[in-house]
């Protein structure tokens, strides 16, 4: 009877207490794991291949494919490219192509020692990268294809018939206009390598005028752990049209650094995307102030392999990649944690404004578990030093306190166009580590990660939030004035603040009229066609 009377007191605590029991867990006894960083090694030649073999074999080469199709038209094409934080930075043009055997390599430029080299060069006149896509399918034993920038005389390879799990691959991009293939055989006759397909990367890596003046550079950070924490941020360049950012991630139960990266779901939502993922690292100045890298100190690189978990609602994806090679800056596995954050948290974010060099951005947590544009459990932060723009997107949020720093708690999932003038309306939201930790858990969170394959989930959330971009949808240089005219008349004008600030609250909820409605397009065209010129004049004097 006693024992009853006891238990029946226990379960009437727990009843009573469980609340905060649960709040408890949720905000100090949440699992989180370490990171874990790797120093600095010994520079890497950029060139598998010896510079004296691509030497000669480049000075050789007399087969040249130059495909036109988009000369002149490179920076039409960035300036025409939607740049929204929901969806990945559009950077490339696919076009199809048909070439392969004899067609594509031409004859021998070399043979020795039973060795029989082709060089064939793939041109897209004024592209700022090329991508190949190469059916490997009819190469044989011991051949093996090689893609080659033949400016800074770094090759990336070999591609051979085992190369992924798929017929194609795209090979690493090459920085500049031409790609060269280099194709080894130990046959007689012509390989059969195709040549299926060829990007016209469009967008400038190196075009620092484009990303806002008021991001901060990484260079200038004073902190050591942070400046330890960057060297696991990568540009990805995927499917050979867009760019975004992700983040190296750590399984601290086990001693091995496996190749775990996450990112957004609306940057990588499938395995077909996955396994053309391309991470491209240590894209940053070397100094606080200093000028941008410069083309040729892009060597190391790392390629999708499989699609672990993503989530579409939550917009967060975990893939695993290939050898990460280790440069000069070493190569961090950032550490994690699955608790849920509390409002006025400080935190940071390291990422690729407009895949340009790397920078960092810092803030504090204004909300947790809203929705936002169909996607759910979404963490709002707002900026105080720096911001983030399009290129960003799947960069980490982390922690920045003493006891906690760096740990990844979100991905970025989406969020405004962000102004230097005035940071009020510099806010974000992130995806919800604490949400999307139960479908990674098995991989970042166990001593014996699983080794299985996720589910695609490729569901699309659009951002229907505002009326003038429904009116000037298509019309991406109208919304570059508007923006210039809010930018640098409205946010600098008595009251101005304020009438920015009302225009987002009203925005919603007539987003919808303007969409449906031809009429009331029409209506907002004519309204705001004075303030779209002004604000096209602002922009050509400023840049």
């Amino acid at each position: 009877m006693g024992r009853s009377v006891c238990l029946v007191k226990v379960f009437v605590c727990l009843a009573l207490t469980w609340p905060f029991c649960v709040g408890a867990f949720a905000q100090g006894d949440a699992p989180f794991g370490d990171g874990a960083y790797i120093p600095p090694s010994p520079a890497k030649s950029a060139s598998p291949l010896p510079s004296n073999d691509l030497e000669s074999c480049l000075a050789a080469r007399r087969t040249f494919h130059i495909f036109q199709d988009f000369e002149g038209a490179t920076k039409a094409l960035e300036a025409e490219a939607p740049k929204s934080k929901g969806t990945p930075l559009k950077g490339g043009e696919v076009v199809e192509t048909d070439l392969a055997g004899s067609d594509l390599l031409g004859v021998a430029v070399s043979e020795s020692g039973g060795v029989t080299v082709y060089v064939a060069s793939i041109v897209s006149v004024d592209a700022e990268g090329v991508k190949l896509r190469l059916d490997v399918t009819g190469l044989r034993p011991g051949e093996e294809a090689w893609v080659v920038d033949p400016v800074n005389l770094a090759s990336f390879g070999p591609y051979t018939a085992t190369t992924g799990n798929e017929t194609e691959v795209w090979a690493a991009m090459v920085v500049g206009d031409e790609a060269v293939l280099l194709v080894k055989s130990p046959y007689e006759d012509t390989p059969g390598l195709a040549l299926t397909a060829y990007s016209h990367i469009f967008l400038s890596l190196q075009d620092v005028a484009k990303e806002l003046r008021c991001n901060v550079d990484i260079a200038c950070e004073t902190d050591p752990a942070t400046l330890e924490a960057s060297s696991g941020v990568a540009i990805i360049l995927v499917q050979a049209e867009w760019f975004c950012s992700g983040t190296l991630i750590n399984n601290s139960q086990t001693p091995e650094f496996e190749p775990y990266f996450i990112t957004a779901n609306h940057c990588i939502c499938s395995q077909d995307q996955s396994g053309n993922t391309e991470a491209i690292w240590d894209y940053r100045t070397a100094e606080c102030g200093g000028t941008p890298p410069v083309r040729d100190s892009l060597p190391l690189r790392s390629y999708g392999q499989q699609l672990l978990a993503t989530n579409a609602p939550l917009d967060a994806t975990l893939i695993r990649l290939g050898e990460v090679p280790v440069g000069s800056y070493g190569r961090s596995y950032l550490g994690w944690d699955a608790r849920l954050l509390n409002p006025g948290e400080p935190i940071k974010c390291i990422h690729h404004p407009d895949a340009t060099n790397m920078r960092i951005t810092r803030g504090a947590v204004v909300a947790i578990n809203e929705k936002k544009n169909g996607r759910e459990n979404q963490t709002r932060v707002h900026w105080d030093v720096g911001v983030t723009e399009a290129g960003s997107s799947g960069s980490c949020l982390l922690l920045d306190n003493p006891a906690e720093n760096n740990r990844i708690v979100g991905t970025l999932s989406q969020g405004p166009n962000h102004s230097c003038v005035s940071n009020e309306d510099n806010i974000d939201w992130f995806a919800s580590f604490h949400d999307f930790y139960p479908a990674i858990q098995p991989y970042i969170g166990s001593a014996t990660p699983s080794t299985a394959q996720g589910a695609d989930d490729c569901r699309t959330f659009k951002d229907n939030g505002c009326p003038l971009s429904q009116a000037y949808s298509g019309a991406p240089a109208a919304l570059q004035g508007l923006r210039a005219f809010r930018d640098h008349v409205l946010m600098a004008a008595p009251g101005g603040p304020g009438v920015v600030a009302g225009y987002y609250k009203a925005a919603p909820a007539l987003a919808p009229l303007v969409a449906r409605s031809t009429a009331a397009r029409g209506a907002v065209i004519a309204a705001s066609s004075p303030f779209v010129r002004l604000g096209a004049m602002i922009k050509l004097f400023s840049d």
